[in-house]
């Protein structure tokens, strides 16, 4: 089962499961992510959970680091 952590993009947006690449991350935090749509920055709304093979699609894509101002 892997170790995922829920990303949302928009306001009222749906989440989506990212690798947390053994990043220590709080709900909340800003992260920068490789997304099918590119680099984005989205909010960590579920931290660190495991989840059956089958509620995600694998391979996950990784959370490349904490967001910063710059």
């Amino acid at each position: 089962m892997p170790n995922v952590v829920g990303v949302q993009f928009q306001k009222a947006g749906k989440l989506e499961y990212y690798a947390p690449n053994d990043l220590k991350l709080d709900s909340e935090d800003w992260v920068v992510v490789e997304s099918k749509r590119g680099i984005e920055i989205g909010i960590v709304k579920l931290t660190s959970k495991c989840v059956n093979d089958e509620d995600v699609t694998l391979p996950l894509k990784d959370i490349l680091r904490i967001a910063t101002e710059e």
